[in-house]
């Protein structure tokens, strides 16, 4: 018998030794009808639940960490909370207040196509990005623009804390495996000079670059930039550029970013 469950200034002893014996008392039947109550609310909450499943599987684009905006606007209130809850749960991201609730309906899904709308709570975030809703963890910070050495023998690079890993091998973007032998591979971040993707005419800025590539605005200043001899090469898992192209016959390697689930 432990003393300190004598101690009322617990919330559950003070139940246990303050509250249940008067209401016992007063109702002797009152447990069974508090478990009555609590089997039926548990029931409610699995019907709510396979609700809440089906309408997320109504949208294909819908998947953890990224929620159809205009599928969730086309619902009910009632129902646009129990689609989020689901999504949030599914996400791994901790369940905001009824308040912030709310607002990712108000202040993100509603904002203008475009509009850098964000709604954070602690452990969690949702952004607004190409019609859809982002789910996250607060994001890494922005690495420093210091130059990452990549050796030429190793196959994998490991970026700053919460960005994961480039890796060589298995599937990923091709390159000209003699252009990467023969150079100094290094990684970078920030914005980048201007470049050509493959396959297409003139140059490009780094913001167009990223807007024809659909990197959201939060990951931009994230994303590793893969230079050879400080040309841009490769802009994280997300397209090649001008002039490393893979000739046809030309041996080939394969460059490939590993990284959290959410940071899309």
């Amino acid at each position: 018998e432990d003393p300190s469950n004598a101690e009322v200034a617990f919330d559950r002893n003070y139940l246990r030794h303050q509250v249940l014996p008067r209401l016992q008392a007063r109702w002797p039947g009152y447990s069974a009808t508090l478990a009555r109550s609590a089997a039926h609310c548990a029931e409610a909450q699995q019907v709510l639940d396979e609700l809440a499943a089906e309408l997320f599987a109504a949208a294909p684009q819908n998947a953890p960490y990224r929620l159809s905006i205009d599928q969730l606007l086309g619902l009910p209130p009632p129902r646009q909370r129990l689609v989020l809850r689901h999504w949030l749960q599914l996400s791994g991201v901790p369940r905001p207040d009824a308040n912030r609730l709310q607002r990712l309906v108000t202040e993100v899904a509603l904002a203008r196509p475009g509009a850098a709308a964000r709604v954070a709570w602690p452990g969690g975030e949702v952004r607004r990005c190409q019609g859809t809703l982002r789910a996250m963890p607060p994001l890494p910070p922005v690495p420093p623009r210091t130059a990452l050495p990549w050796a030429g023998d190793a196959d994998r690079l490991e970026l700053p804390p919460g960005l994961g890993c480039l890796r060589l091998g298995g599937a990923g973007l091709a390159l000209p495996a003699g252009a990467w032998r023969q150079a100094g591979v290094s990684v970078r971040f920030g914005t980048a000079e201007s470049a050509t993707p493959l396959g297409r005419q003139g140059r490009r800025s780094f913001k167009r670059l990223c807007q024809d590539w659909a990197i959201p605005p939060w990951l931009r200043q994230r994303v590793p930039l893969v230079y050879l001899d400080d040309r841009l090469a490769v802009v994280g898992d997300y397209g090649v550029c001008e002039p490393f192209a893979v000739a046809p016959g030309e041996p080939a390697l394969r460059l490939g970013w590993e990284r959290p689930a959410w940071l899309v």
